[in-house]
Parts: structure tokens; C-alpha cells; sequence
């Protein structure tokens, strides 16, 4: 599925995650590719998804059971 960014009509903050705590609701301007202007939510490029944690835990048990067999 590709990547929505979204804005709220007079911000020039650019939002690509649903479960940001800003993600525009109503009021918004959307499209599919990668803004040209304007800047990137701060919350939207750091803060992980949930998805990503849970991968991030699987991975990093995984590595650690290679190195701790017991």
C-alpha cells in the first residue's frame, strides 16, 4: 500500500502515519507521493509503530538466543 502524507489546510507539516497523535482528521490536503515543500512530522519519522516494535523484539530475541543458547 503506498504512503499517504497528509496536511492540515494551513500547516506546512507533512504527517505519512496513521497513529500519529496529529494525523489530520478533517480539514486536510492528501496525496500519494513524497511533498516537494514544506516539512515532515517530527512524531511521523521518529516515534515506531507498534508493528515495529513487536518486529524489533522478535529480531532482537532472536539475535540473543544465537548468542545465549541456554
Amino acid at each position: 500500500m503506498p504512503v499517504m502524507y497528509r496536511r492540515a489546510r494551513g500547516s506546512d507539516t507533512w504527517h505519512f502515519r496513521e497513529d500519529c497523535t496529529h494525523w489530520p482528521e478533517a480539514e486536510f490536503e492528501q496525496q500519494s507521493h513524497t511533498p516537494g515543500s514544506g516539512v515532515c512530522c517530527l512524531e511521523c519519522t521518529y516515534w515506531p509503530s507498534s508493528d515495529s516494535l513487536l518486529h524489533s523484539r522478535a529480531t532482537s530475541h532472536r539475535h540473543a538466543a544465537d548468542h545465549f543458547p541456554w
